[in-house]
């Protein structure tokens, strides 16, 4: 009975991140449907939130039914609450200015992975399979980039019939942006970065041999950030590397202040990042240099939206500096298609508030705190130590982008592969017998 337990989380678990890489390689659908049906995109993307909600309603009630119980992290628990209480006030608040399927299209764009995460129980999927299907899916990602890259042409379609479908900024200067089979070489860059989490992962921890083709493939990873001629890339990158070797520094020392340092390493990368960019028009490379990757058009545009956005929501009256305006970006959204703001933290706070400005950042610094916990309790666990890597670059990262799903997205990602448990390994010292179970492994990363 416990077997086949453990089969159908493992298989609840596979449909799970296999949604999730789908979502994550988010050109691919969109690209095979161009293909098929003359160029039209005729299945929305929400078809994998869709997907992913049922998948996830099925595992919680065969969980539940099999345990009688739900466990959640317990540093998450209550400010889940707290932020799906505001939620609900925000939505009661702005019901008067906007109309109700605009609202809950709008939380959907911004919150969704975060909703989902309490309800995301009996799965498991071993971390060292997930880590095969990366670099199964990474290399061929990496080849379409590099062959884009080459030969100064995106090859594949970068917009559909139907106008569904768009690749953003793929074209620069008189350059090509590689995106892959994504939708930007933004999205594609994110997944270089992550993937590069993975293969630091092996440098450090496997034999000779084995080392010596990860650092090939970092090599590659590294060479392929630099084809999305995105700086934000770049920077995520170089964090996600450095974050990797500080975790296997800390795991070898034991040190508490290089666990203290790492714990506040996103707060670090945060401010570097901040300042790299404020200065970067200023630098000596800028004025000796003529790249186009130092220029600093980008950066004005951006500083100019920044600054219209911020108005907007802090010049007008105390009900909208602490409730915000209701307005999201989303080129999807009625009333949000021409709003682009390209900086998370602006993005929650014109939507939310200073309000839930606050409290989306304390959620996802509780997010932040689990990933660590859980990487601490078992370095040995590849995929987890990648996505934590990755995680340390969340308040860099959000600083030049909305990416407000992707981080939320790895976190959720996290959970199946954090629970798997392998057949030598000792039961954790929690109640019960069920094997895997959400509930006795999370009592094993909370202690």
């Amino acid at each position: 009975m416990e077997i086949k337990k453990a089969a159908l989380n493992r298989f609840y678990g596979l449909i799970f991140l296999s949604v999730l890489l789908l979502y994550i390689v988010d050109g691919i659908l969109p690209q095979a449907q161009i293909a098929i049906f003359a160029g039209q995109v005729p299945i929305p993307a929400i078809i994998l939130k869709f997907a992913l909600t049922l998948i996830v309603a099925v595992s919680l009630l065969t969980h539940f039914y099999r345990s009688g119980s739900i466990f959640w992290p317990r540093q998450i628990k209550t400010v889940y609450f707290i932020f799906l209480g505001y939620l609900l006030v925000h939505l009661l608040l702005m019901l008067g200015e906007y109309p109700l399927n605009y609202l809950l299209l709008s939380y959907n764009n911004y919150y969704y992975f975060i909703i989902i995460f309490p309800f995301v129980a009996g799965m498991s999927v071993n971390p060292k399979f997930f880590t095969r299907l990366m670099t199964f899916i990474g290399l061929p990602l990496i080849a379409v980039g590099m062959a884009q890259y080459v030969s100064s042409s995106p090859l594949l379609p970068v917009s559909s019939a139907d106008g569904y479908f768009m690749v953003s900024a793929w074209s620069y200067y008189d350059k090509v942006r590689a995106f892959s089979l994504f939708s930007s070489g933004l999205q594609y860059g994110y997944f270089l970065s992550l993937f590069a989490g993975f293969a630091m992962f092996h440098v450090i921890r496997k034999r000779r041999a084995e080392r010596f083709l990860a650092l090939v493939l970092l090599v590659v990873i590294s060479f392929a950030c630099y084809t999305t001629f995105t700086r934000n890339i770049y920077i995520q990158f170089v964090f996600t590397v450095v974050f990797s070797l500080l975790l296997a520094a800390y795991h070898k020392s034991g040190s508490r202040y290089l666990g203290f340092l790492a714990m506040i390493m996103p707060v670090i990368y945060g401010v570097l990042a901040a300042l790299a960019t404020v200065y970067t028009q200023s630098t000596l490379l800028l004025k000796l240099s003529d790249s186009v990757l130092l220029n600093d058009e980008s950066l004005i545009m951006r500083y100019s939206g920044w600054a219209n956005y911020f108005n907007m929501w802090t010049g007008s009256d105390l009900k909208t500096l602490l409730f915000g305006t209701g307005l999201v970006s989303g080129s999807r959204i009625f009333l949000a298609e021409e709003v682009v703001i390209d900086n998370s933290f602006l993005a929650v706070g014109l939507h939310l508030g200073v309000v839930g400005l606050i409290i989306w950042l304390v959620i996802m610094w509780q997010f932040w705190i689990w990933l660590l916990r859980i990487t601490r309790a078992d370095l040995h666990n590849g995929a987890i130590y990648a996505i934590t890597s990755f995680w340390s670059t969340w308040i860099s990262g959000e600083l030049f982008s909305t990416g407000l799903n992707y981080y939320p997205l790895l976190t959720l990602m996290a959970l199946p592969l954090c629970l798997f448990r392998y057949k030598a390994s000792p039961a954790p010292s929690s109640p019960g017998n069920l094997v895997p179970s959400s509930y006795q492994l999370h009592e094993r990363y909370e202690r």
